[in-house]
């Protein structure tokens, strides 16, 4: 599954899959910033929304938004 945001000059993606979840943030220019983190196979059949919202709102924080 994957989610996209566009917010005026940032592109914020947010993959989930059973390896486990990763956030692109693309600017406009072509630049971007991946983070990926493997989950266990504990942690495979539960999101945790906590590290996603701070994925977030750090990705927002970081291009002033």
């Amino acid at each position: 599954m994957t989610l996209e945001v566009r917010i005026q000059e940032t592109v914020m993606i947010l993959v989930v899959s059973l390896k486990g979840l990763g956030l692109i943030l693309e600017l406009q220019t072509g630049d971007s910033q991946i983070q990926h983190e493997e989950q266990n196979k504990v942690q495979k059949h539960w999101t945790n929304n906590k590290k996603e919202k701070e994925a977030i709102f750090l990705g927002l924080f970081r291009y002033g938004q």
